[in-house]
């Protein structure tokens, strides 16, 4: 595993296979002597990705002077995650004092081109003042602020000195660094304490914690008291255990710190570059005492996972199972405890300490070198300045700008949607897993048996015949199929189900209020009595039938008796006595259930309801529900959802407030925010009725448990609270999952397409206004006639919201032909011929039309449709999946073309500048002004340079000595191509202005031509020609302008290289003298 890890860091360290950058290296100057020597130090971010491979730019500027361009790695060497970096840069003379430094990069090397830069430290060698440069931010196109370059200014005493700064600084790689557990996997390329010698220090940690654990847990007995702290159910957690877990988190705390520091011992790597020396304090004892930590550590590690691994198997041998599962949940606490509370809490403890006690200064954090200067110029004097890469132009950065705002706005539409994503699966998979599948099962198996036949009841005797023969018969069996007697318990499962009665069943009357005529009944059972004042009440005159209520109500329950033969008689008696009579509203039979194998519920409610003319009608609800809570591992996995829901709950509802109290009054005005809101309300209702369900719930059992008698239950309990809470659940669910399923096209609403469907109903609602009165009055039409036909046969039509129900019923498909036909034979056929051909055909055709129309107007919200953006979103997705489609050309508007041109010429020109800044300084040094002459010339001919000084200057070479004369010759070619490259670019430069005059009086031509719109006459003709002839005219004297100007310029340069040639030659002479 270590030797893995070993070659996984390798690998990772250099994913793409390129060449890394020295930890220390020079960077060539573009001229020589530079005898001024600074240090920067560079340091990378140690987050993931941090790292790059793309040419890195730099310009320092100070009070006195600024650098020029300088490159960083010349050959796109990777900059590694977290590592540090020093460069020498010679320059010729002092920047003064530091302010600004502009950094970037030509953001090349594909998946390795963003990069994270902590800070960049710049040293004057000469008069050890240091100035640092705080960044940590991204230099990338698809991170932080999508900009590939940045302007650092030179960071205060204040901002270096203040606690943010500081705790930010010892916290950057705190997970990725100095994490224990985490570290092995994301630690920084650029450590030198690798993977393998942390996943040793795990290893060893490890098992420590398994020792410590063990030596809590001896072969005696008595030490494992039951001192529960919580009970899961599936497994409980004592105060023992959490004392033991704490208590090993301090005894391996050596463990962790001595084997990790050693490692980080950092062994100094040999520097490569000339006539540079590391400085040491220590010299060659601290190179040795660093590797022989290495050693040491490996063996301590060794010897720690030896031993403890050992011990554990030796104390495990005299354990049993309790022993067992207690060290080991104590060991799972152990872990749990060091990883995520014991090393975290350590490094921010550290951290806080360092920021308000330590201040280092900027100059303490980098490395000292020696440097001999002769040695470093002599090995740079055969160096040559590297291609350099040069900020990003204003054309660039323009386009740049607008990608990295499609970039951000694509990745805020991906944030929001896979968020919304999540938060409608979270509520799909509650809803599904809150209603228990068994639950319609249990549900119709006590409808098919309980209640069969409930529906043919029309009159009172058919009631009492129903319970006597059906409801009686299977809620109280007695005897087996084969002709066994029951016992009691096997008495309370219904026949032919699987559920236990809970109680007997009870029976509720309603009665209308009494009236003059009541007092003729009361021989019959009931009669009429005075409450308090004046108030009249029913009571039923059965001497020990029942207990009557005390108080004076219209409302009569009664709970019937458990045995059958008891039932029985009682039901007799109340049919006797006319118990329900003329002024009954309404009966309530209820029955609670339960179902052990699926620890089910079951609610079962008949009501029979008595009309104005005697008929009696029922009404059935049976509900099952689950009462009790967290019992096995998917609830807690449904617990588990419930978390995330809320959690994603309180992220919404926070970004709907920051929404609000952005827009302030103009998010009420959006039907999407609106839809979005609801959302929200929606679920805050279902954590209220879920808190609410929960608590009714725990009542209904805590009934239960109650009137559990000796035999059993012994009174009705009712559950109908916590069923009708538990409904409502459901229907909220319901409710927010279909609005916050539509939201999702509130994310997606940049779409063309989206665009077009939100805004098809304000395209129709003209005609949409006229074609629902039409179609009103036309369904009203055909609902009257059909109920006034059709009334007295078909249950279906027999009042108004029935007729209109069936006959929206027909127009989704379901016919009721052969009814009508029975119905009436004549009027039947003719009336659904003309609903299904003016209704079903017409009218449905031309709301068809209608929206046919509205999608080929093309009419889309314009405020919401962002095509660029949906572009994008397509490109990346097709990129993605490795789908390749040619780019479209881009289309360049003038100012882009006329800000691109300026960019190139503003190039061109510092080059040339550089060029003969170099130029300069081949010439003698003049003692009198202190500086050296400058040349402000743009072009060299290298033939008759090259020329003239084998002619006129041979004399003066040949005096000097052959070093001095063949550096100057290596250096006059290098001007000399230089210049070449240069003049290509100049040439490029007016190639290009040519093509675009001739491109501007075509375009003028045309222009001038569609304008007239007709065919030119002669007039016109010459005209024409003589103004392309006068601009052509004009743009070669231009050129033989520029031409001339170039020639003048070109013998300028030569006459004064030829004047500091021959002064040097006289001034080499003098001294040979």
């Amino acid at each position: 595993m270590l030797l893995y890890m070993e070659q996984k860091t390798e690998n990772s360290a250099n994913p793409s296979g390129k060449k890394q950058l020295p930890l220390l290296s020079v960077l060539p100057p573009d001229r020589m002597p530079a005898p001024y020597l600074y240090q920067i130090t560079v340091t990378t971010g140690s987050m993931l990705g941090a790292g790059t491979s793309a040419r890195i730019g730099f310009q320092v500027f100070g009070s006195r002077n600024k650098t020029t361009v300088r490159m960083m790695n010349p050959g796109g060497e990777s900059l590694l995650r977290g590592g540090t970096y020093d460069v020498i840069m010679p320059l010729r003379t002092s920047l003064g004092h530091l302010e600004l430094l502009h950094i970037w990069h030509d953001n090349t090397g594909v998946d390795e081109a963003s990069w994270f830069l902590r800070d960049i430290i710049v040293k004057d060698l000469q008069t050890q003042d240091a100035y640092q440069f705080i960044c940590y931010d991204w230099l990338s196109e698809d991170r932080g602020d999508f900009q590939v370059q940045k302007v650092l200014h030179v960071a205060t005493r204040e901002q270096l000195g203040s606690f943010s700064s500081l705790f930010r600084e010892n916290t950057d790689a705190m997970f990725y660094d100095q994490h224990l557990w985490i570290s092995p996997f994301v630690s920084p390329e650029g450590s030198t304490f690798t993977k393998s010698e942390r996943l040793s220090c795990c290893c060893a940690v490890f098992s420590s914690i398994m020792l410590s654990n063990a030596m809590w847990y001896k072969s005696e007995e008595g030490f494992l008291t039951k001192n529960t702290v919580y009970d899961l159910g599936f497994v409980q957690i004592t105060l023992q255990e959490l004392y033991v877990s704490a208590m090993t988190v301090v005894m391996v705390l050596p463990v962790v710190l001595v084997p990790a520091r050693l490692f980080r011992v950092e062994v100094p790597d040999p520097i490569l570059a000339p006539g540079i020396r590391r400085s040491s304090k220590y010299g060659l004892f601290r190179d040795r005492l660093s590797r022989w930590s290495k050693y040491l550590a490996w063996f301590l590690v060794a010897m720690v996972s030896v031993v403890s691994s050992f011990f554990v198997i030796l104390y495990s041998l005299d354990w049993g199972r309790e022993k067992s599962e207690a060290w080991l949940k104590t060991f799972f606490f152990s872990f749990g405890f060091s990883s995520l509370v014991a090393e975290t809490g350590q490094i921010l403890a550290l951290a806080t300490l360092f920021a308000l006690i330590c201040n280092q200064r900027s100059s303490d954090k980098q490395k000292t070198y020696n440097i001999k200067k002769d040695e470093l110029h002599v090995h740079l004097y055969d160096h040559k300045a590297p291609q350099k890469v040069y900020p990003p132009g204003a054309v660039s950065e323009k386009r740049m700008k607008v990608k990295n705002e499609q970039r951000r706005k694509f990745f805020l539409v991906m944030k929001d949607y896979v968020l919304l994503f999540l938060f409608v699966v979270i509520l799909f998979f509650i809803s599904h897993h809150d209603k228990d599948p068994f639950a319609f099962h249990a549900s119709q198996t006590l409808s098919d048996t309980l209640l069969e036949d409930h529906d043919s009841i029309t009159t009172a005797d058919e009631f009492w015949t129903w319970t006597e023969e059906i409801l009686l018969p299977v809620l109280y069996p007695s005897f087996w199929y084969n002709g066994w007697k029951m016992k009691y318990l096997d008495r309370q499962f219904p026949l032919y189900t699987e559920a236990f009665r809970i109680g007997p069943l009870r029976l509720t009357q309603f009665r209308k209020a009494a009236d003059d005529l009541a007092t003729e009944h009361s021989q019959n059972g009931w009669m009429v009595a005075t409450g308090n004042g004046t108030s009249t009440c029913w009571k039923f005159n059965v001497t020990g039938m029942m207990s009557h209520n005390s108080g004076c109500t219209s409302q009569y329950s009664m709970e019937l008796p458990t045995l059958l033969d008891l039932a029985t008689t009682l039901f007799s008696d109340l049919q006797d006595n006319e118990w329900i009579d003329k002024y009954t509203d309404y009966l309530v039979l209820e029955l609670s259930l339960y179902y052990p194998a699926q620890k089910l519920f079951s609610s079962l409610r008949l009501t029979v309801k008595q009309e104005d003319i005697g008929y009696l009608s029922t009404y059935v609800t049976v509900a099952t529900h689950r009462l009790f809570q967290y019992e096995n591992d998917s609830d807690y996995v449904t617990l588990v959802s419930y978390l995330i829901f809320l959690s994603l709950f309180v992220v919404h509802l926070i970004k709907e407030v920051i929404t609000i109290r952005k827009e302030g009054r103009k998010f009420f005005s959006a039907t999407w925010n609106i839809l979005a809101l609801t959302s929200i309300i929606g679920c805050a209702a279902a954590i209220c009725i879920f808190g609410i369900r929960y608590h009714s719930a725990s009542e209904a059992l805590a009934k239960l448990v109650e009137a559990k008698g000796e035999l059993g239950i012994d009174h009705f309990v009712d559950l109908s609270s916590s069923f009708w809470w538990d409904e409502a659940l459901k229907t909220v669910l319901a409710i927010v999952v279909f609005i916050t399923t539509l939201t999702l096209l509130r994310v997606v609403r940049f779409s063309k397409t989206i665009a077009s469907f939100i805004a098809l109903p304000g395209a129709m609602k003209n005609d949409l206004i006229g074609f629902s009165v039409i179609s009103a009055i036309a369904f009203m039409a055909f609902s009257c006639s059909g109920m006034l036909v059709f009334g007295t046969h078909m249950k279906a039509y027999t009042n108004v919201v029935d007729t209109n129900f069936a006959l929206f019923e027909m127009l989704l498909g379901r016919f009721f032909a052969e009814e009508i036909l029975e119905s009436n034979r004549y009027v039947g056929p003719i009336f659904f011929t003309f609903f299904m051909v003016f209704i079903f055909i017409l009218l449905v055709n031309f709301l068809v039309t209608i929206i046919c129309d509205a999608i080929a107007s093309g009419v889309y919200i314009a405020h919401d449709h962002d095509q660029e953006l949906a572009d994008y979103i397509w490109k990346s997705f097709q990129g993605m999946f490795g789908i390749h489609v040619p780019p479209p050309e881009d289309v360049i508007t003038d100012e882009l073309k006329e800000t691109e041109l300026n960019a190139t010429l503003q190039i061109i020109e510092e080059s040339l500048n550089e060029t003969l800044d170099v130029t300069s300084s081949l010439c003698a040094y003049n003692t009198v002004d202190g500086y050296f002459s400058t040349i402000h010339d743009h072009d060299i001919n290298q033939q008759q340079f090259s020329v003239e000084v084998s002619r006129g200057n041979e004399y003066e070479l040949e005096t000097m000595s052959p070093s001095t004369s063949s550096n100057i010759k290596e250096q006059v070619e290098n001007i000399l191509m230089t210049h070449e490259e240069d003049t290509a670019r100049y040439e490029e430069a007016q190639n290009e202005s040519r093509r675009r005059a001739g491109s501007m009086l075509k375009k003028k031509l045309a222009e001038r031509r569609m304008k007239t719109q007709t065919k030119p006459n002669d007039h016109e003709k010459e005209t024409m020609v003589l103004c392309a002839q006068e601009m052509m005219e004009q743009h070669v004297a231009d050129e033989e302008r520029l031409e001339h100007q170039q020639r003048m310029n070109r013998r300028l340069v030569q006459s004064k290289l030829r004047q500091k040639i021959t002064l040097r030659g006289m001034q080499k002479r003098d001294n040979l003298k």
